[in-house]
């Protein structure tokens, strides 16, 4: 019985110190095969320098180097230190009971190659189910103290983060960080929830100072910042490689800082999303239970997208009724000056259209509807529109100065009522300007769509599709900034005014005629028709109305339109022809003048005198 013993501890020693000479081989081969496991179904590059084992369960890793392939973003840690269990290093398991983790860095060069890629919502939605089994197998009833992680990004830029202790008990995550970056300082907490049964993941972050997000700044130049936020992401796995997606999203105390967007920083309280999407290798498709959310308004929506070489879009809001008084309440304080303060009761209907192929931006398709529903102004704002149907002043203002005023007045002699105008000028601007001016309600859907696809294009907001009414809102109550903000307020002044029939379309007409830049400190017709012929609005022909008509989408340049002996360009007859044809179509004009259009035009007074000083210049 004793030798049965002495032999017993004999074999149990020799295993142990078995195991400790072999315990970097068996280690070797276990993590070996565990990375080309991992590398296989998540299409990875994994490699390490060097692995060392202290004692019976410490392990050492240098140099460890991920790379995702496909969308060319790497991991770099310099060491990580774990500790490993005996029974499951036995089983050639690699599972650690724990891991500090010191001096690491990521590597992100390439992260800004992955913005506005039509496959990054796929590549992040492929990974969802199992970067969740993944972290919670890993992490579970486990802690990591990070010391210290690099986040480098563009060429001289770089986050540093410095991590307390990252807990994790059965899935549930807490830990605390410290960010620094160019901005400064930043605390912030994050609470997460990994749940593999059902592939959902649960993060919540919160920020001790509202915190700007610094790649977001430095790739797009638009500074974002937030509060807090929260963030739900559950899939499952379909058929054919696809996948189920729902995300929810929202975040709070949200400031944004853009050009494009607006001149000031835009506050909102509230922003968010539930998504419930279908996607494969060829396709999103979000179906009708998503919703967009922006501080006291939820729109519901739906939307499919094709991605590889002929991505589209389809995008579709069905009427849906919000309160009045909500939307205007959600307008961010400060972003649309002339409507703050004023109250509203009712309700409004939406719809929205959308159809875009990107690789034919002509085939842009956009339908958009905003319907009153017993809707009314209970109070006016800053503003009351009505004050068009009395005289009043209108001034021009450059670089904040004003520079010229115009009052619109009976009692201004350079003022010219409506029927004091040629029909022709009246015939000529509203075809060259907004040919559906008399039956639309301020919103030319048509133009707007070429205005959208003519944008896309060019990659700049240079169009906006501006009826009559759109440009009277805009020199009227607005700067001449080209951003998004502007264009909204300036859509929701026109819906106002034409929706609620503060002004009929005789009286904007009549104004529009009056305040119109048309040449080099030219304002209104009265001046106009003195400047290129001395005579009055009333007596304009047909020729000299369509000339007028030409130039006021480049009034300051009205003398590109003339060759070295003052006359008309070639390029001119065209114009000439076309706006004409559809005057005739019209029954703006007859058979006899259409047919006695030369296309020529005579300049007099100051306006010739101007090409003559500029001919003898050049």
């Amino acid at each position: 019985m004793r030798k049965k013993i002495v032999i017993s501890i004999g074999i149990f020693v020799a295993l142990v110190m078995l195991l400790f000479f072999l315990k970097s081989t068996i280690f070797r081969y276990a993590l070996n095969q565990k990375v080309q496991s991992i590398e296989q179904k998540y299409d990875l590059h994994i490699r390490y320098s060097g692995l060392r084992i202290t004692g019976l369960s410490n392990v050492l890793v240098d140099s460890l180097y991920i790379l995702h392939r496909s969308s060319n973003t790497s991991v770099t840690l310099t060491s990580i230190y774990a500790k490993v269990s005996i029974p499951h290093l036995l089983k050639l398991k690699t599972k650690p009971k724990g891991i500090p983790a010191n001096k690491n860095y990521v590597d992100s060069d390439s992260l800004p190659y992955m913005y506005g890629k039509a496959l990054l919502l796929n590549r992040l939605n492929s990974m969802a189910i199992s970067l969740s089994k993944s972290v919670y197998n890993l992490y579970t009833n486990s802690s990591i103290s990070c010391a210290s992680l690099f986040l480098e990004y563009g060429k001289n830029e770089r986050i540093h983060v410095s991590a307390g202790k990252f807990e994790s008990i059965r899935g549930n995550f807490s830990s605390n960080f410290i960010v620094s970056s160019i901005n400064g300082n930043d605390h912030f907490f994050v609470k997460s929830k990994v749940n593999p049964e059902n592939h959902s993941a649960i993060f919540s972050v919160n920020f001790q100072n509202s915190y700007t997000l610094p790649l977001i700044e430095s790739e797009l130049g638009t500074c974002v910042g937030m509060d807090s936020l929260n963030f739900h992401v559950k899939g499952a796995s379909l058929k054919n490689r696809g996948m189920h997606l729902k995300l929810q999203s929202k975040f709070y105390g949200l400031h944004i800082q853009s050009g494009r967007l607006a001149e000031s920083t835009v506050f909102i309280d509230s922003l968010g999303f539930s998504l419930s999407s279908r996607h494969s290798a060829q396709a999103i498709a979000v179906d009708s239970a998503s919703h967009a959310s922006f501080n006291q308004i939820t729109i519901p929506f739906c939307l499919t997208s094709t991605v590889g070489n002929s991505p589209q879009v389809t995008l579709n809001v069905s009427d849906h009724i919000f309160a009045a008084r909500n939307i205007f309440e959600s307008i961010p304080k400060g972003l649309f000056k002339s409507v703050e303060e004023m109250e509203v009761d009712g309700n409004v209907s939406f719809a929205l259209n959308l159809n875009i192929d990107f690789n034919q931006p002509d085939s842009l398709k956009i339908f958009a509807k905003l319907t009153p529903k017993n809707f009314r102004i209970i109070q006016y704002g800053k503003i009351d529109f009505r004050e068009l149907n009395e005289n009043f002043t209108y001034k021009i203002c450059l670089n904040d100065t004003t520079t010229k005023e115009i009052v619109i007045d009976t009692l201004n002699p350079n003022f010219c009522p409506l029927n004091r105008i040629s029909q022709h000028i009246i015939n000529s601007v509203i075809i060259s300007e907004d040919g559906g001016f008399f039956i639309h309600k301020g919103f030319d859907s048509e133009a707007f769509s070429y205005a959208i696809s003519r944008n896309i294009k060019d990659k700049k907001l240079a169009r906006g599709g501006s009826t009559i009414t759109m440009q009277l809102v805009k020199n009227l109550y607005l700067n001449r900034s080209k951003n998004i903000a502007r264009k909204a307020e300036e859509a929701l002044i026109v819906w106002l005014i034409e929706s609620q029939r503060l002004v009929s379309k005789e009286r904007m007409l009549e104004i529009y005629f009056n305040i119109i830049d048309w040449g080099p400190n030219i304002h209104g017709v009265t001046e106009a028709a003195q400047f290129y012929f001395q005579k009055k609005p009333i007596d304009i022909d047909l020729n000299e109305a369509i000339f007028l008509a030409s130039i006021i989408p480049r009034p300051s340049y009205f003398t590109s339109y003339f060759n070295s002996n003052l006359e008309l360009r070639k390029y001119m007859p065209e114009y000439f022809q076309n706006l004409s044809s559809i005057m005739l179509l019209r029954r703006m004009i007859s058979e006899e003048e259409f047919e006695s259009l030369d296309a020529s035009v005579e300049l007099k007074g100051e306006s010739k005198q101007m090409l003559e000083l500029q001919k003898i210049a050049n």
